[in-house]
């Protein structure tokens, strides 16, 4: 993941971990449609503030969560009681973990427009060998974000790659991955032009 988003990240956890943490909705309108109701294994990846882990454990299921940001694993950790061993300081497009186990459910959300397109098949990768057969895995990612330089970043630093809504669905079909269900949402923020897509797919094999 690309350094000075982790910086810019890393020296604002507090201030952006509030905001999350304020945001009603979002991804969490489709953990129980997409994970179930019966308790699962869940990784978020990115987990941020802790705020979607907290609300998937909330629904009954085992959670872990990563994210390249220490300081939001802290936070994570301190604001949402999520315990220490369940997260880790890790990012994409390698997502070097040691959990026991593989996961039935996968969150990556808000993540993959952080990452080089060039990195985008090995992320997806990555996330779909930690799912056991027949896991999903919840994807939500930004289309379109006004306002970018001519290096793809914001006014804080952050870098961020534009996706096409079907790049995904093409790459984890090549690797046997089913598009389960495709949404476009509102910026749970109200950010004018800020695009998102939730693609949901199951890792057949």
């Amino acid at each position: 993941m690309d350094e000075k988003t982790i910086q810019f990240y890393a020296e604002n956890a507090q201030s952006m971990a509030q905001r999350y943490d304020s945001v009603e909705g979002g991804i969490s309108d489709f953990f129980a449609e997409v994970f179930g109701k019966d308790p699962i294994k869940v990784l978020d990846v990115g987990c941020g503030s802790g705020r979607d882990l907290k609300r998937l454990q909330d629904l009954g299921h085992e959670v872990c969560g990563v994210d390249a940001c220490k300081e939001f694993l802290k936070l994570a950790h301190e604001n949402h009681q999520i315990e220490e061993n369940r997260l880790l300081e890790a990012s994409l497009p390698d997502l070097d973990v040691d959990f026991t186990g593989k996961f039935d459910g996968v969150l990556c959300s808000a993540v993959l427009m952080h990452l080089p397109p060039d990195d985008l098949p090995k992320a997806l990768d990555r996330m779909l060998d930690l799912l056991n057969p027949m896991g999903t895995l919840l994807l939500s990612y930004s289309t379109a974000r006004p306002g970018l330089d001519e290096e793809d970043r914001d006014d804080r630093g952050r870098y961020f790659a534009p996706i096409p809504e079907s790049i995904i669905p093409l790459l984890m079909q090549s690797k046997g991955a089913m598009l389960r269900m495709k949404r476009k949402v509102q910026d749970a923020s109200g950010r004018e032009g800020v695009e998102w897509v939730v693609q949901v797919f199951q890792k057949l094999f």
